[in-house]
């Protein structure tokens, strides 16, 4: 059929991300269902620029994985193909970056979704596959910059430079 042994142990993806997206509505939702998603990093803490999580894109569109770990790009280096078992995680939204974690506490601050505790933790639900591909950006334009997009990598397209007047 194709596919790994650790492939199958990890589960093929059910449902895409976007759809996922869809059931966001503006509160957390548990995951009680055996969901699977899966996609490629495109997001990690490499650069310093992303604390304790990574980002996943299916092509459908992309989810922060709420790690909670430390050199993320050690395990999860962009390219690298992850699968998530979502069923007992939270899936919730942050300034419109749609995220799966665990349930988060009740003086969480408002967040709707929290870190993994530890990484054993984690890795009941986060899979790794030993499949790799370089990640492409979606091209799109600046009025496309929607929630439905966030997340995800893109290349801004058509875009003009129009020199002010004012001095900086």
């Amino acid at each position: 059929d194709g596919y790994s042994k650790r492939e199958k142990e990890m589960g093929l993806p059910t449902m895409d991300i976007a759809d996922i997206r869809e059931l966001d509505r503006g509160e957390p939702l548990r995951v009680y269902d055996d969901v699977v998603v899966g996609g490629y990093v495109t997001a990690n803490d490499g650069a310093g620029n992303v604390y304790r999580t990574f980002t996943i894109d299916d092509g459908t569109g992309a989810v922060e994985v709420q790690a909670g770990g430390y050199e993320l790009h050690n395990y999860y280096p962009v390219g690298r193909y992850v699968a998530v078992k979502a069923r007992g995680l939270t899936v919730g939204a942050y300034n419109g970056v749609l995220q799966m974690g665990m349930k988060p506490a009740a003086s969480s601050g408002g967040y709707q979704t929290a870190y993994f505790g530890h990484r054993a933790e984690m890795e009941r639900y986060v899979f790794a596959a030993d499949k790799f591909a370089d990640p492409l950006p979606m091209t799109v334009g600046i009025a496309a910059l929607t929630d439905d997009i966030c997340g995800r990598l893109v290349k801004l397209d058509a875009l003009t430079h129009v020199p002010s007047d004012d001095p900086p």
